[in-house]
């Protein structure tokens, strides 16, 4: 086995010396095999200085030190007391008491058909009389941003 590949290999060899005995093979196949080879050296160099005058450029740059300096908000740390007001105006209505059908006075309808026409999304509660709401409508799709005392529907809001 290893004698017939030796003799395979020879063979070639042995071709390629004689490439002058194929004529139309000779100048041709030469003279393309040697623009090929020049366009890859050449390729290869050109990118070879291009990434040799980038990495000089890049070096040369003066880091910049960012100062390590903490934040007013992350160290403003709120007390309890801050957030009293979202239990002064029940932004949640967690500690409602249930309302009769008869006694609603500007609120929300107790039913569950008045509560199907919109999602709260958020609030935002400035102090106890200023604040927002954000409100999706299921119909539309549409968010809407209201203020205290705003009609939604046939309902007025109020905290």
């Amino acid at each position: 086995m290893w004698f017939r590949i030796t003799q395979l290999v020879k063979g070639w060899l042995g071709r390629t010396r004689n490439i002058r005995s194929f004529p139309a093979i000779g100048s041709t196949l030469l003279r393309t095999f040697l623009i090929l080879l020049t366009i890859t050296l050449l390729s290869y160099e050109t990118i070879n200085l291009f990434y040799k005058i980038i990495s000089f450029l890049l070096t040369k740059q003066t880091a910049v030190v960012k100062d390590h300096v903490s934040s007013p908000f992350v160290t403003d740390s709120r007390s309890i007391e801050d957030y009293e007001i979202i239990t002064e105006r029940n932004l949640f209505r967690s500690t409602l008491k249930a309302v009769k059908d008869n006694e609603l006075d500007g609120g929300f309808p107790a039913s569950e058909e008045g509560f199907t026409d919109f999602d709260l999304k958020g609030t935002v509660a400035c102090n106890s009389s200023f604040g927002y709401i954000f409100i999706e409508d299921h119909k539309s799709k549409k968010q809407k941003f209201y203020r205290l005392g705003d009609m939604i529907g046939s309902s007025k809001l109020i905290i």
